[in-house]
């Protein structure tokens, strides 16, 4: 005959049992099992063991942004995790830093994993990460088939930008249009302003300006 008391409510008269302890705080929790042992004459023996069952920490954070076109960038972690007090700080597998809410520096075009491991005085731990992206800037340029003619004056114009997936033209009397190649007519004299906005799939950009291109 056995019987065993894991102290929580639970019982066990199986020769060999198994118990799920839970504990949620900061403090570990102590547990006084207990196991009797009666033979067939009812003589019988108690076995008692201290179990000690620590908490589990729960990583968390945020920054205070995922992403941008531009480098280099300062970065804040701000730390939710629960029930930890020890904390290191990893980016792309590196540790950078063991305190509570650090500052990343992140200079170049990249993906980085930012991890963070939370931890306790009894050596339980958890994990959680985030993702922070620089993504690269195209490069804006565009050329004319002419820059100048008596009115009305006809420009085709050809986008020569790398990098983009999108672009937009200015042609500074207030007209706009889109796509890799534009066809516009000026019918008043003056002096025109040209500038190519072009777009990655990222929404990064770059604007290159012409002044004075059409006269």
């Amino acid at each position: 005959y056995y019987n065993w008391d894991f102290v929580d409510g639970n019982t066990a008269s199986s020769s060999n049992a198994c118990n799920t302890y839970t504990n949620v705080g900061n403090i570990g929790q102590q547990y006084t099992v207990s196991l009797i042992v009666e033979d067939l004459q009812l003589c019988a023996d108690t076995f008692t063991m201290d179990i000690t069952v620590a908490p589990q920490p729960v990583s968390a954070f945020t920054l205070s942004s995922y992403e941008s076109c531009y480098a280099p960038q300062s970065i804040d972690a701000t730390n939710f995790s629960l029930y930890a007090n020890g904390y290191e700080w990893r980016v792309d597998g590196d540790s950078i830093s063991d305190i509570f809410q650090p500052t990343f520096q992140f200079t170049d075009v990249a993906e980085y994993t930012v991890e963070l491991i939370a931890s306790n005085q009894y050596g339980c731990s958890s994990i959680s990460d985030a993702t922070y992206s620089i993504y690269p800037l195209p490069d804006a340029n565009f050329s004319a088939d002419l820059t100048s003619g008596c009115v009305p004056v006809f420009v085709n114009f050809t986008n020569n930008s790398t990098g983009a997936l999108d672009v937009i033209w200015d042609f500074g009397d207030g007209e706009q249009s889109f796509g890799n190649t534009a066809y516009h007519e000026y019918y008043t004299s003056g002096t025109y302003d040209i500038s190519l906005i072009a777009i990655t799939d990222e929404g990064c950009r770059d604007t290159l300006t012409q002044p004075d291109m059409i006269v």
